[in-house]
Order: structure tokens, then sequence, then C-alpha cells
């Protein structure tokens, strides 16, 4: 507190503030290792039948479709065009106050008669429509 001409003027010193640039820093000095560190959310994968439909050659046939995410997988098949999924975002990002990105990254295995493809790719809604050319363009065999 000061006073200046009989008038008393009070401030708070700011400067115990983190600066924003350390803060992912400190977050991460606070937080116990084993400690769960993440929130669900879920999503609706979602297909369409045509994408069962046996196409000319018989071996090409998709007979399911799985997301995964990470732990977590969504099952597709032509008797479940339609399913939800928990996948686990960082709480981190609203203690910090950074905004969810809304980009979902995840792996398509498109099962056939005859192969197994995968894909690592991503969707940016929390509905994901899984298209004939998303199957189509998976073309690289699982690992």
């Amino acid at each position: 507190m000061s006073i200046n001409d009989g008038q008393s003027f009070e401030s708070i010193d700011m400067n115990g503030r983190l600066d924003p640039l350390d803060m992912d820093e400190y977050y991460d000095s606070i937080i116990d290792p084993g400690t769960d560190t993440t929130y669900s959310k879920t999503l609706e994968a979602i297909t369409f039948p045509s994408i069962f439909d046996p196409p000319d050659n018989g071996d090409e046939r998709v007979q399911a479709l799985a997301l995964d995410f990470g732990q977590n997988s969504a099952g597709l098949s032509p008797a479940n065009l339609q399913t939800e999924i928990d996948v686990q975002r960082p709480i981190r990002d609203i203690v910090l106050g950074n905004e969810d990105s809304g980009i979902y990254p995840y792996t398509l295995r498109v099962v056939r008669l005859n192969n197994r493809n995968c894909c690592s790719t991503s969707a940016d809604a929390e509905a994901i429509y899984v298209t004939e050319s998303d199957v189509n363009n998976c073309q690289n065999q699982c690992s």
C-alpha cells in the first residue's frame, strides 16, 4: 500500500503467476505419473450396407470393419452398421485451457475373405462415416 496526496493505493503483486510458456512443464511436474490423466469422449462410427455387397471378385468382399482408437475399438459389420465408441482425451487440455483439437486419429482395419488391410487416418467430427472410398483407399497390409 502506498499513500500519495492523501490517498491510499493498493496493488497486488502478480509476479507469482505462471508464465504461459511454463504451464505445460508445471502441470507435468505436479501430476503423479500413475494418475489417469484422460477423460472419455463418445464417438459414433457409421457405415453403409453397400460396403459389404459382394464385388465381382468374391475374395475381395468386405466382411467387417474395425476402427482402432488406441486401446478401444469399434466394429462394424453387415449386421451392425452403427456403433458408439469411447475414446480417451487428455485432461491437460481442459486444465491448461487448450481447446480440444476435434481431431480423432484411428486405424481403419478392413477385413476381407482373403486378407486384412489397415490404414492410419483421422476424423474431424464425433460422427465418423466410413465410406466405400475409405475402404477402397485402405490398401496397406496389417502388421
